[in-house]
């Protein structure tokens, strides 16, 4: 929702309450444009993409990145599509990941334990 019309500090103000009553909600998440950093209109969308991702890169309050919190909530929502009752925090998941990155066999019986990285892209 694009807010021109107000003062700097009143948009800061406005975005940090909706931010803060969104914080508690697993299905949304809040990105500040600053429309005074894009150099010009021209790459708009190129500027917005890159804000994009780097607020994916940002910690919330549970200590994980926005793109952490994502993936386990499509990680979840894939569970409940499967009719399974576990549910995965972000923590979770990453302590999985984990074990799973650091398990040596795992990773030399993998049937890509021969390819190098690029061929598997």
């Amino acid at each position: 929702m694009p807010l021109s019309a107000m003062s700097a500090q009143e948009k800061l103000s406005f975005f940090s309450r909706v931010r803060h009553k969104l914080s508690g909600n697993e299905e949304a998440f809040c990105i500040y444009v600053n429309a005074d950093q894009i150099a010009s209109l021209d790459f708009i969308s190129v500027a917005f993409q890159q804000f994009l991702v780097d607020s994916l890169f940002h910690t919330g309050k549970s200590g994980v990145t926005y793109l952490q919190e994502i993936a386990t909530n499509l990680v979840n929502q894939a569970l409940e599509g499967i009719k399974s009752t576990k549910r995965f925090s972000a923590h979770e998941l990453l302590d999985q990941f984990n074990q799973l990155a650091t398990n040596k066999s795992l990773v030399d019986n993998s049937p890509y334990a021969d390819r190098k990285s690029r061929d598997l892209i």
